[in-house]
């Protein structure tokens, strides 16, 4: 199997977990208001995934491992932080 296709797994199930742990319709509905808590998590996250997928080591996996922990963690705490404010709906203006 191709690196990029480990990825691709692995990003799959990184996905699936963040699927689990948050609210329906967060990620459309909720969007604006989910973007500020991840969006700090999401690189780290994405440069682990990519550095494991160019050299799978243990030094590689254990930073992937824990990037995707926070990654999803902070998902979950924005999911939990939007239903207790009433899930709001924030969206950006697109100008005409």
């Amino acid at each position: 199997m191709c690196d990029s296709e480990r990825a691709r797994q692995v990003a799959e199930r990184v996905a699936e977990k963040i699927r689990d742990v948050t609210p329906e319709r967060l990620g459309s509905d909720g969007w604006e208001f989910t973007r500020q808590h991840v969006q700090h998590f999401e690189d780290p996250y994405l440069d682990a995934l990519n550095a494991w997928g160019r050299e799978d080591s243990e030094e590689t996996r254990a930073r992937l491992r824990d990037a995707a922990e926070r990654f999803v963690g902070a998902w979950r705490r924005a999911g939990e932080e939007w239903e207790a404010a009433g899930r709001p709906q924030v969206r950006e203006e697109v100008p005409a």
